[in-house]
C-alpha cells in the first residue's frame, strides 16, 4: 500500500496501480491511522474491480491542477470582461478552499468533492459564537462556496474545454451544502430610535471636530452610497444644473460600482454645499482626503466605523447601516422604484427584501369580531 505526502503539513495521498489502472487521490486526512484505513478500503474496492465505487478514479495527468484552471480563467475571464477585482477575488476564494489541506497549485479537479467542502468549512468553524457571528460565519462560507465554483460557471467550462482540459466529474464539490441555509439569511432589523438619534446627533458635531468622517456621514447616509462607493467617490461626481444638485455614481473606466449601473442621486442643497467644501479640502479630485485608496477605505471602513462603534452601535454592520435607513426613507415616501433606482439596485425584489421589512412594521389588527 502506497501512502504519501506532498506537503510535509498537507493530507495523505494514496497511490497504487491496480489491475492496471493508477489510482492517485487525496485521503483527506492527516492522521496516518485515518489515512491506512480509507486507504485499504479503496485498494479492496478496486481490486474487486469497482472502480465505479471508487471516488474520483483517474490516472494522475488524467485531470488539470488547479493552477491550470486558474491560469485559464483568469484569461477568458478578463476576455469575458469581467472586473479585474471580481475575478481576483473568486480565484482567491478557489485557492482558498481547495489548498486548505495542502498546496492549492498540485491540487489536481478530480481530488475535489464533498470532503473538499467540509474540510474547508471544518476549518473555519468559529469557537462559541453568538448567535449573530454564527449567521455571519454561515454568509461568509456561503460566499466564499459561490465565489470558489464561478470558476466552473458553464460559460468557463467550454473554455475550458477548447483549451484542452479534462474536467472531471465536480458534482460533489460544486452541490455540497457547506453549510446550512437556517439562519443565514441577511436581514436589516432597525436600529432603535434612540440609537438613531445618537448617531444623527452625532454626526451634527462632527462637522467641526472630524469633518473627514462628517464627508463620510454625507456619503453613506444622506447620498446612501455603498461604502467601496464612497471611497472612491470623486468630486466630479457632484453637479449642478441651475437649482438643482444631483450627484451621479457613473460606470467609467475610472470605476464600476457594484451592479455596474450608472444612477443619479438628487441632493438636497445644504448637503451639496458640504460635499463641495470637502472636495475643495480634500485637493485630491476626491470627496474623502487621502491620495491613495487604502487610505479612503480605512477612513470608512475602520475610522468611521470605530466612531459609530464608540457612540454605543452594536449592529453588524455600521455605515452600510446608514445607508439602509436612508433607503428606508425613499422605499416610504417616494416609493420600492425610486428606492430601488437611487440605491442602485438591479432587482426591485433586492429592495424589497431588505428594505420593506425594515421600514415598514406592520400594526396588529383589531378583533373583526368584536364589537
Amino acid at each position: 500500500m502506497s501512502i504519501t505526502k506532498r506537503t510535509p503539513n498537507g493530507s495523505y495521498y494514496f497511490r497504487k496501480t491496480i489491475h492496471g489502472r493508477e489510482i492517485y487521490q487525496s485521503l483527506h486526512t492527516k492522521r496516518l491511522d485515518l489515512a491506512r484505513a480509507r486507504a485499504k478500503g479503496i485498494e479492496e474496492k478496486a481490486r474487486a474491480g469497482q472502480f465505479d465505487a471508487v471516488a474520483a478514479v483517474r490516472t494522475r495527468n488524467g485531470s488539470p491542477t488547479a493552477e491550470k484552471v486558474v491560469e485559464v480563467y483568469q484569461q477568458v475571464a478578463a476576455a469575458r470582461g469581467l472586473k479585474t477585482a471580481t475575478i481576483n477575488a473568486n480565484v482567491a476564494k478557489f485557492r482558498a478552499v481547495v489548498g486548505v489541506e495542502g498546496e492549492w497549485k498540485h491540487v489536481r479537479l478530480h481530488e475535489l468533492d464533498r470532503r473538499t467542502i467540509k474540510a474547508y468549512v471544518d476549518s473555519k468553524q468559529p469557537k462559541s459564537p453568538t448567535p449573530q457571528q454564527l449567521a455571519r460565519w454561515k454568509r461568509t462560507i456561503k460566499s466564499t462556496l459561490t465565489q470558489a465554483r464561478s470558476l466552473f460557471a458553464a460559460w468557463v467550462m467550454e473554455h475550458y474545454q477548447d483549451r484542452g482540459l479534462n474536467i472531471p466529474d465536480l458534482s460533489e464539490f460544486l452541490r455540497a451544502e457547506g453549510v446550512s441555509a437556517k439562519g443565514a439569511a441577511k436581514r436589516y432589523i432597525r436600529p432603535s430610535p434612540e440609537m438613531e438619534r445618537r448617531i444623527l446627533e452625532g454626526a451634527a458635531r462632527l462637522e467641526d471636530k472630524r469633518p473627514d468622517l462628517y464627508t463620510v456621514f454625507l456619503l453613506v447616509h444622506p447620498i446612501a452610497l455603498r461604502a467601496d462607493e464612497a471611497a472612491n467617490a470623486r468630486a466630479e461626481w457632484l453637479t449642478r444644473l441651475d437649482s438643482e444638485w444631483t450627484f451621479r455614481v457613473p460606470v467609467d473606466d475610472a470605476y464600476s460600482p457594484k451592479g455596474a449601473r450608472d444612477r443619479l442621486i438628487p441632493v438636497h442643497p445644504d448637503v451639496a454645499e458640504d460635499l463641495r467644501e470637502a472636495s475643495l479640502r480634500s485637493g485630491t479630485g476626491y470627496f474623502l482626503p487621502g491620495a491613495h485608496p487604502t487610505a479612503r477605505y480605512d477612513l470608512v471602513g475602520r475610522e468611521f466605523a470605530s466612531w459609530m462603534r464608540g457612540l454605543g452601535w452594536d449592529r453588524l454592520k455600521c455605515a452600510h447601516e446608514l445607508r439602509a435607513l436612508q433607503g428606508c426613507r425613499w422605499y416610504t415616501e417616494q416609493g420600492a422604484e425610486i428606492a430601488q433606482l437611487l440605491l442602485g439596485h438591479r432587482s426591485m425584489q433586492t429592495t424589497c427584501q431588505f428594505y420593506a421589512n425594515y421600514t415598514r412594521r406592520p400594526e396588529p389588527l383589531a378583533p373583526n369580531w368584536k364589537a
